[in-house]
């Protein structure tokens, strides 16, 4: 796990991340990144779209705020 780095905020808010982190999660040029707020942290990871339970990636659907696929979805009975 690479940690440890500090890094300046430019003036329109950027940081830049290094190639080492991009590496480490398969990030290529135009992917898209997840940014949230943890506590008085920033979880930067990987945008992976999928099933919210099982992390499936096809037939998902949106369910209550979240994308679901129909498996979760009837074991949840929400069809």
């Amino acid at each position: 796990m690479i940690s440890g780095l500090v890094r300046k905020i430019d003036t329109t808010g950027r940081i830049v991340m290094p190639i080492d982190f991009r590496e480490q999660l398969n990030l290529k040029l135009g992917d898209e990144v997840e940014i949230n707020i943890l506590g008085n942290e920033i979880l930067v990871k990987a945008y992976r779209p999928g099933c919210y339970l099982c992390g499936a990636q096809t037939d998902l659907r949106p369910y209550r705020g979240f994308q679901m696929c129909q498996g979760c979805r009837s074991g949840i009975g929400a069809l």
